[in-house]
């Protein structure tokens, strides 16, 4: 039951908006949410201010100052998980989303919906109850921006790119001022082959937004996926003049620079990055000069970058987990198959439950089987197999190549035939990878 203060609340801030000059954000109806205090209510607000400009660490200290205030407002618990997991700190995202879901008898159904959408969108084997929820999210109410956008997010990382360009679409038809959307929209469109649709789509948003720090880097995500690396180093470097202290703007414009060559260039930024306070920081830099040190082909080398990559956060999780992939790698180059097997235990570990699972067991078949465990390698593979049904009713693309990686690797033609026939065609470009901006939620 909601409480009448709360009701007198969400009455007298109809209609407020935290998009910047009134514009609707992905939070345009902010003033529905349920808490108990004006003062908590006016934090919320602020905070939304910064998490729609992608100023994560800033609305998290005004979430926090809310929920202080008011510690039962469940939607700034789920707010606060929201920029924890932007900003790459998922041990942070889960307890604050778990919060969020034990104060949801109190809400109204759309904001237990959305609150229920992105605690389940955190583990594949609840992907299914995630896009549930944000789908009675927007039947409940068409114009929630915030979960007709991650329910877009959820397609997009299942390579659902039809079902996603329906939500991504629907936004822009409401006027969305969200950066973001416009990039997974594009990005959705070069899924489906469309790739200079996809192009069109990030410019079109930087011609209305030009001073949109967010927007110079969603078109330079574009840009990386379409191999242009120079103007994609520009766009990332016009978002850094804007936005100075954004992790996502410099790791960008590192990808950019390595994958067009600039070796020089990228170590510096790369080592620069690393050195940071923040643990995302210092992640995405070590993981960066991993890549650089295996581009020099120093293994040795490597191996060290790939302890800090596993070793940058404080709780491990996926991204630990990627780092002990990555030694594996080098390990397995190097013809130590046991130590690879032990580097990839660990980061099976790590990834149990997390969206990093299957690639987590990939590597660590690809690492049994060179050891020569062949009935672990199967056994683990039977795993894998059992993860590929999130949703029921059918299987994920991303998966079933993840299958036929393993069966391509096993030199098996068949049986990788198999699994390559059941994913979604056509491709992106040269198998243009999925942007990373794109797992921004909102």
């Amino acid at each position: 039951m909601i409480d009448d203060l709360s009701r007198r609340i969400r009455s007298k801030f109809e209609g407020l908006t935290a998009g910047a000059d009134g514009a609707p954000g992905l939070d345009r109806g902010l003033g529905d949410v349920t808490t108990s205090s004006i003062e908590a209510y006016r934090l919320y607000a602020e905070a939304i201010n910064f998490h729609e400009r992608a100023r994560s660490a800033e609305a998290a200290v005004m979430f926090e100052k809310a929920i202080a205030i008011d510690p039962a407002f469940a939607m700034a618990y789920a707010k606060l998980a929201v920029v924890e997991n932007n900003l790459g700190h998922f041990d942070r995202r889960d307890k604050y989303a778990a919060q969020a879901l034990k104060l949801t008898d109190r809400l109204t159904p759309r904001e237990r919906f959305y609150i229920e959408g992105f605690f389940y969108s955190a583990r594949r084997a609840t992907l299914g109850r995630s896009i549930d929820a944000y789908t009675r999210c927007i039947e409940i109410d068409p114009g929630d921006q915030a979960c007709r956008h991650n329910l877009g997010l959820a397609f997009l990382l299942l390579e659902r790119h039809r079902e996603s360009v329906e939500q991504y679409e629907e936004l822009v038809r409401r006027g969305t001022t969200s950066a973001t959307s416009f990039e997974n929209l594009a990005t959705a469109r070069m899924g489906l082959g469309e790739v200079e649709t996809g192009l069109a789509v990030a410019e079109a948003f930087l011609t209305r937004n030009p001073e949109s720090a967010l927007g110079h880097s969603r078109l330079a995500a574009v840009l990386v996926g379409l191999g242009r690396y120079d103007d994609a180093v520009r766009e990332f470097d016009r978002a850094r003049l804007l936005e100075p202290f954004d992790a996502d703007y410099d790791n960008g414009r590192v990808v950019a620079l390595v994958l067009g060559e600039e070796w020089a260039s990228a170590n510096e930024a790369a080592r620069t990055l690393h050195g940071g306070k923040d643990e995302t920081r210092r992640w995405f830099g070590a993981h960066s000069m991993f890549a650089l040190s295996l581009f020099r082909g120093h293994a040795t080398e490597g191996l060290r970058w790939a302890d800090r990559v596993a070793s940058a956060y404080k709780t491990p999780g996926q991204r630990s987990s990627l780092g002990h992939q990555a030694a594996a790698f080098v390990l397995l180059a190097t013809g130590q198959a046991a130590s690879a097997v032990a580097a990839t235990t660990k980061a099976v570990t790590d990834a149990i439950g997390t969206v990093g699972e299957p690639t987590s067991l990939v590597t660590h078949a690809w690492a049994l089987s060179a050891a020569g465990r062949t009935k672990d390698a199967a056994s683990t593979v039977t795993r894998l197999e059992s993860l590929t049904n999130p949703l029921a009713a059918q299987r994920d693309a991303g998966t079933w190549r993840w299958l036929a990686d393993w069966w391509r690797w096993r030199a098996e033609t068949r049986p990788a035939q198999s699994s390559l026939c059941r994913t979604r065609k056509p491709r992106c470009p040269d198998e243009a990878p999925m942007l990373w901006s794109a797992t921004h939620t909102c």
